[in-house]
């Protein structure tokens, strides 16, 4: 039996405290999910508690990073330039 989602709670800390987001805990077969976004890079503890009590495994912690895209007109193998496919 999933959890009740009222019953389902959540708290963030990122690396200068609290982290206020909005929790819409979606029950499932196997327990659920929720998602929140971050603005700040670094470490952030999830502690998630059902009816109270710390889910299995919690705390949890994330890692946020800042999102990285590269650019690459080709690569360079073996002495010659190939572009890349996209």
């Amino acid at each position: 039996m999933p959890p009740r989602p009222d019953s389902v709670a959540a708290e963030v800390l990122g690396p200068s405290g609290p982290v206020h987001f909005d929790f819409d805990f979606v029950p499932s077969a196997g327990g659920g999910k929720a998602i929140f976004r971050t603005d700040e890079i670094g470490m952030h503890e999830v502690m998630v508690t059902n009816e109270g009590e710390p889910v299995k495994g919690a705390p949890h912690f994330l890692r946020s990073m800042p999102r990285s895209k590269k650019d690459y007109e080709g690569t360079n193998v073996g002495g010659f330039q190939q572009p890349h496919p996209y």
